[in-house]
């Protein structure tokens, strides 16, 4: 699975459209992440409207004010409005009538913002902001918030049994924000982690990928291994010793490109010398439901880090492996992407050789690699017409050592590359 990033909805679009709801007689104010991101100085990345208005009044209202208007989660409540900055979702104050564990059966009729706030997973995302941005809160978030403290709306078990993916959301806030978690939260998500069995795979795959992506996934990582959760989501985890949570912590300084592909690889033992074949990569991407492209990515940071104390010092080796690794990858730079990981790993893995290997990479790529774009001047079809006797996979082998010499900076141009296809005896 890969998600992609959303546009950033302005908070002037986003007012817009509150006071919009207000103006036509129906309740209405901010809700959740946004309430929670503005009170810590974040830009929200989107924002969410908790309202009076029904799924179909919400919709006729903005359809009539000239919006795009999608029933996103209508028979939850949800319609999403697309704004000229992003989208905001907008969704009737609703109570939980059931739950089992992976979706609930919600009422909007007698539902107030309390009873909306009761039923929201932890008391920093239970938080309202109205048009004249006043908070309202009603199960203590601010002062969480304040004090830097992760904790479950009302009873933890409750929560979690009405929908279990909110034990891993619970690690993947601890990632992000690296608040202090709630000791008695810590104990029901213990007593209730069996229950993720009742849990979709991607949505699984999601919110792990969310906490090794956080600033403070080395600590939210090690809270799940202590309630257990680990061996139920990741059991191909190595576990956490000092060595690896050190290492783990110097994850929050890279870039959120590569953070959790290093997380990931550390928690796979990529330093604890655990070997990870082409085929176990693949089991282990489509049990996490990865998609084809991350899949192959993975793959290709454990390639090309087994293939690091093979290399030999020769530019077109380096220059072929960058273009494999940047057309295997779909797009993702050898230099910014791959590069930076090894980098990472071979400096944490104290072995001067592999440090060394890493920089010529980086060095041969920063020097030559215009040569890895450069269009080959000579074709195939001169090599059968120089050497005619040539046939099958001989053609294949004399054009390899061609690309390989043109790509040393043995020839450059066309008359030189013919030259040298002359002097040849393939």
């Amino acid at each position: 699975m890969t998600l992609g990033q959303p546009t950033a909805t302005s908070y002037e679009d986003a007012l817009i459209t509150l006071k919009a709801l207000l103006n036509n007689g129906h309740q209405a104010m901010f809700a959740g992440g946004c309430v929670r991101d503005r009170l810590l100085g974040i830009r929200p990345a989107d924002f969410d409207i908790a309202t009076s208005a029904k799924p179909n009044d919400t919709m006729t209202l903005f359809a009539s004010l000239g919006y795009r208007v999608i029933p996103t989660g209508f028979d939850h409540g949800t319609v999403t409005v697309v704004t000229p900055s992003g989208s905001v979702e907008i969704t009737t104050l609703r109570c939980d009538v059931k739950t089992d564990g992976r979706h609930a059966v919600v009422d909007f009729d007698g539902a107030t913002f309390e009873s909306d706030a009761a039923r929201r997973d932890f008391t920093i995302n239970a938080m309202f902001e109205d048009v004249h941005s006043t908070v309202h809160d009603f199960f203590n978030g601010l002062s969480d918030l304040k004090t830097k403290t992760l904790k479950f709306v009302g009873a933890p078990a409750e929560r979690i049994r009405e929908d279990y993916l909110r034990i891993l959301r619970f690690f993947r806030f601890w990632a992000r924000f690296g608040f202090t978690p709630d000791a008695v939260a810590l104990q029901a998500i213990t007593v209730e982690a069996a229950g993720l069995a009742h849990v979709s795979q991607e949505r699984i795959t999601s919110e792990l990928w969310g906490t090794w992506s956080g600033v403070y996934a080395c600590d939210a990582l090690k809270g799940m291994e202590g309630c257990h959760v680990t061996k139920l989501v990741c059991p191909e985890s190595v576990p956490i010793n000092h060595s690896l949570s050190l290492i783990l912590r110097d994850t929050s300084m890279v870039t959120m490109t590569i953070r959790p592909w290093l997380v990931l690889a550390l928690c796979l033992g990529i330093l604890q010398g655990k070997r990870w074949t082409e085929d176990d990569v693949h089991k282990f991407s489509r049990r996490l439901r990865m998609s084809e492209k991350d899949a192959r990515t993975l793959m290709d940071v454990f390639y090309g880090w087994d293939l690091l104390p093979k290399l030999t010092r020769d530019i077109s080796d380096a220059l072929d492996l960058a273009e494999h690794l940047e057309h295997h990858g779909q797009g993702r730079d050898f230099l910014e992407f791959y590069a930076q990981i090894w980098a990472f790993l071979a400096k944490h893995s104290r072995d001067q050789n592999l440090q060394e290997a890493v920089a010529w990479l980086v060095t041969a790529d920063q020097t030559f690699g215009e040569r890895r774009k450069m269009p080959l001047p000579v074709t195939g079809r001169d090599i059968m017409e120089i050497h005619p006797s040539l046939a099958g996979s001989r053609i294949g082998d004399a054009m390899a050592l061609t690309r390989k010499s043109f790509r040393n900076g043995h020839w450059r141009t066309r008359q030189e590359g013919l030259n040298f296809l002359r002097n040849q005896k393939f």
